[in-house]
């Protein structure tokens, strides 16, 4: 049996989301977020997709979500669904 190694590194972030924070970037999680997108993170967002950033997002059915937290709108702004 072949074992596989891989090496991650994770880094939690509590700050506006920039550019500059995702440039060496392989993978954006976002996991039940507890406050709003700014409309500048969910372009920075976009652009990070749009440029071959992946992206996963994970939220639970019946999660208790924020009311500052807007995953709904942000989905639409990304997939430009209005």
């Amino acid at each position: 049996m072949q074992t596989t190694t891989i090496v991650c590194q994770v880094q939690v972030n509590k700050e506006n989301l920039s550019s500059d924070r995702l440039k060496d970037c392989d993978l954006l999680i976002i996991s039940s977020p507890q406050t709003q997108f700014m409309d500048d993170e969910l372009d920075t967002i976009k652009k990070y997709i749009d440029e071959g950033g992946s992206l996963a997002v994970f939220s639970s059915k019946g999660a208790t979500q924020s009311s500052e937290s807007n995953p709904q709108r942000a989905a639409r702004r990304l997939w430009n669904r209005h």
